[in-house]
């Protein structure tokens, strides 16, 4: 509920692309460990808040359409899902979150279809649905080892119900033809779920699977993975490396304005989590730091030596501080983001890499991405920064709601959702 109601305040305040490349690219496993036969016996469907106020562009929701999106194609193939179980009996789990009244119901051209058999439905309170006592155990009595996921926000509850679904040793089945989101970059949310051992499918795959004509690889649950690690804002820092007025004047990014907001809301983010920051430069700051938080959480770190040293400063102080995860930005200047990111994995760090929070001053290539990725940094955005940390609809510490409500009241911060995309279109 307070997710909802802060973003309808901060809706109210603030307004008085895929990366082309395959995902696939990115699997841990260069080939599938198995394949495997869905039916009724073995695998369930998992339908996660298909809701009216969660789908972009649907009258009265909290986004409008997202370009490359296409909705009627992704409900259609909801809907698809819907009518297979039916048709076989396959188990079915639905949730919504919140509740499933008014607007946070299902449309009712899609509610008519939902199963009238072995179906279940819970509201939720938690992102990730298997933090729910109740549907975890519903998973569990369930006797299947397949869960097939459809649903949304595919960078939000859909990643993180999957992340917990692969704990809980599933074989997972993302038909991410019937996933959405209310932004342009759901890439680094695909991308974690592959990385993590999920298998993205499409829906017409799933089918005939089901009705028998054709089994479908899964790789195997790798076990212990750093791309199933909850982020946890009491053990998270933020770093921004080589963010200075020279290295900031040279960039050439074309979404340079829209990844400057992430930035400043990182900065924000700092103090309404209680997180520290830091912003290691070495040049001047003297134009760039006006746009940053100054709250006793930011801290700027001028690189007397080199940056690379002042990184090791950080991570000396951040293990100090039990601190073991990392979120990083910056401004990709002669790979220096991407080398943070791997200097602090070498340490021991878990690192989240903000796609949307880096500036390109050559261009981000795939292959660096690729190269990263393997390196076992984790992909993430800031969206998937800000909902990971906080995991939790209802009980978000009323710590973080007493900065964080005032912030938009002043201006300071828009609801992530409603940041400019970085990209033009999935």
């Amino acid at each position: 509920m307070k997710r909802f109601l802060i973003k309808t305040l901060a809706m109210v305040l603030t307004f008085s692309l895929l990366i082309g490349f395959s995902v696939n690219a990115y699997a841990k496993e260069a080939a599938p460990c198995g394949k495997d036969l869905l039916n009724s016996q073995n695998t369930m469907l998992c339908i996660i808040d298909v809701q009216k106020i969660y789908i972009p562009g649907y009258p009265g929701a909290l986004s409008g359409p997202i370009p490359g999106q296409d909705m009627e194609q992704k409900l259609a193939n909801v809907k698809k899902m819907m009518q297979l179980a039916q048709r076989t009996e396959l188990k079915t789990l639905v949730t919504y979150e919140w509740n499933n009244i008014d607007m946070y119901d299902m449309p009712e051209d899609l509610k008519s279809e939902l199963p009238t058999k072995n179906i279940e439905q819970f509201n939720k309170e938690y992102y990730d649905i298997t933090k729910k006592p109740e549907i975890s155990t519903a998973f569990d009595k369930a006797g299947i080892k397949n869960i097939i996921v459809c649903g949304a926000e595919t960078d939000v509850c859909v990643l993180q119900s999957v992340m917990g679904l692969i704990k809980k040793g599933f074989n997972v089945f993302l038909a991410d033809d019937a996933t959405y989101t209310s932004t342009t970059l759901n890439s680094p949310a695909l991308k974690r779920m592959e990385l993590a051992g999920a298998r993205l499918v499409k829906t017409e795959d799933v089918v005939k699977s089901v009705e028998g004509f054709g089994k479908l690889d899964y790789y195997k649950n790798p076990g212990k993975d750093k791309n199933y690690i909850d982020m946890v804002a009491s053990k998270e820092a933020i770093v921004v490396a080589n963010f200075d007025d020279e290295s900031f004047e040279a960039v050439n990014d074309p979404k340079k304005d829209a990844k400057l907001l992430r930035i400043q809301h990182l900065s924000q983010y700092a103090e309404i989590l209680d997180m520290p920051a830091y912003f290691i430069y070495d040049g001047s700051i003297e134009k760039v730091k006006p746009y940053l938080n100054n709250a006793s959480q930011v801290h700027f770190i001028k690189a007397e030596k080199s940056i690379q040293k002042s990184l090791k400063d950080v991570m000396k102080s951040l293990k100090e501080q039990n601190i073991t995860q990392v979120a990083v930005g910056g401004i990709d200047e002669k790979n220096i983001t991407f080398d943070a990111a791997k200097a602090f994995e070498n340490n021991r760090f878990d690192v989240h890499f903000l796609e949307d929070s880096v500036f390109e001053t050559g261009g981000v290539q795939d292959k660096d991405l690729n190269s990263l990725y393997r390196h076992q940094v984790i992909p993430s955005s800031l969206k998937i920064f800000f909902y990971d940390t906080t995991e939790h609809i209802t009980t978000v510490p009323a710590a973080w709601l007493d900065r964080m409500i005032p912030k938009y009241e002043q201006g300071l911060v828009v609801w992530v959702d409603l940041l400019p995309f970085v990209k033009d279109s999935q």
